[in-house]
């Protein structure tokens, strides 16, 4: 059980680090979709 509760947020922890090093910080305006639709849609 906890293991399972500590994956979970060590994948949050580490999309978080990714996304911080992000010099585009639009995304968090638009949500995790905005995101996706300004870095691979346009």
């Amino acid at each position: 059980m906890w293991g399972l509760y500590l994956s979970l947020w060590w994948q949050l922890y580490s999309f978080l680090c990714q996304a911080l090093v992000i010099p585009d910080f639009n995304y968090l305006q638009f949500g995790l979709f905005g995101y996706f639709r300004i870095h691979y849609f346009t």
